[in-house]
């Protein structure tokens, strides 16, 4: 069998809270950016989100102003 994948972690999924806790964000927020299509996600019984898909998102948030908006000073 030929493995096509560089990093283990490609296969990796996370549940909600898992990802949540990943991310040091809550699992509320999480469900937000699901429902809002920003975080992709798979329905395999329960969602799990893949490790590449919030290495992804964080990735496209880190260079908007996305943050700007949700900090409190």
């Amino acid at each position: 069998m030929v493995n096509n994948f560089n990093d283990v972690n490609e296969l990796k999924t996370y549940s909600v809270a898992e990802a949540a806790d990943l991310m040091r964000i809550s699992k509320d927020k999480v469900y937000e950016f699901l429902r809002a299509g920003k975080l992709p996600h798979l329905k395999m019984g329960t969602t799990r989100i893949r490790y590449t898909a919030i290495i992804n998102f964080l990735d496209s948030i880190e260079s908007t102003t996305f943050w700007e908006s949700e900090v409190a000073c």
